[in-house]
């Protein structure tokens, strides 16, 4: 694995006198997207709140860009910047005696980003709409606005800070379809921008992501068409231990685990013959 982006390397986690996570080692470089899958309970959200210091080590180590990473309460404004979490319920994530407004604006504040209160608030406008939402957005409380808008929210609270990795967690899983495709239109731009030198168009029309460094994400999901849709490499997760790793396009055409096999096979398909009228 490179030592340039995010890895992770013999992480192990325990819960309670058991091993939830064992040995668990990956690499996402910046500009590619991997995807962590397995059934609930195979520690898919365990490892990520290992990663941003959530939960501690009980062996292994966690490097950004070959340095390691100290636990939560001992890391640095930068380090904690340097890597954030989406979390499957954005509400978890905003305050809601906020604005968003109030919410990005603070971030921007602590961090020391985007200069004076003028250019704070000129960011926030960027944020939002680089995510798709109106600049009326920052006047509202989270409350206000819908699943999907609010998972929207969440990404642009992370963008704020300017990461180097980004962990989605389930970011999708309670989302109707269409909104499914506006966040994952969304993800894809990002990895688009972080991989290329030319700008590309968000969701809601803007241009400019801004992204000082390529971002390398890892993206937790157990909706495999949404890992195939958004993900360059596939890393397979049961009971904690890492079973299959490959290529997205590998995964999908030929898997080499019984357990991905199993997971693909499970994956409903949809049927149309004459029975349809």
């Amino acid at each position: 694995m490179s030592d340039s982006g995010l890895t992770v390397s013999g992480v192990s986690v325990d819960f309670a006198g058991q091993r939830a996570v064992d040995g668990v080692s990956l690499g996402v470089a910046p500009g590619r997207v991997v995807g962590l899958v397995g059934e609930s309970g195979s520690g898919k959200t365990t490892l990520a709140r290992a990663i941003i210091g959530q939960v501690p080590l009980a062996a292994g180590s966690v490097l950004l860009d070959g340095v390691a990473v100290a636990g939560r309460r001992s890391r640095t404004a930068a380090q904690r910047r340097a890597v954030q979490l989406i979390q499957q319920d954005p509400f978890a994530s905003l305050n809601p005696q906020l604005t968003v407004g109030a919410v990005l604006e603070e971030l921007l504040r602590v961090h020391r980003l985007a200069g004076d209160a003028n250019g704070r608030r000129a960011r926030c406008r960027q944020l939002v709409e680089m995510v798709g939402l109106e600049s009326d957005t920052l006047l509202r409380y989270p409350r206000e606005f819908s699943g999907g808008q609010r998972q929207r929210i969440a990404i642009a609270r992370a963008l704020a800070v300017e990461p180097r990795v980004l962990i989605a967690d389930e970011p999708t899983s309670s989302l109707d379809v269409s909104v499914q495709k506006t966040v994952l239109d969304l993800f894809a731009v990002l990895a688009t921008h972080a991989s290329s030198d030319r700008p590309v168009t968000a969701p809601g029309g803007t241009s400019d992501l801004n992204p000082r460094t390529p971002i390398a994400t890892l993206f937790i999901s157990h909706d495999l068409s949404v890992i195939n849709a958004i993900c360059d490499e596939v890393i397979v997760l049961r009971a904690g231990v890492v079973v299959e790793r490959a290529s997205v396009e590998r995964f999908f055409t030929h898997p080499q685990h019984p357990y991905s096999r199993a997971l693909l096979e499970a994956v409903p398909r949809l049927q149309i013959g004459s029975e349809i009228p």
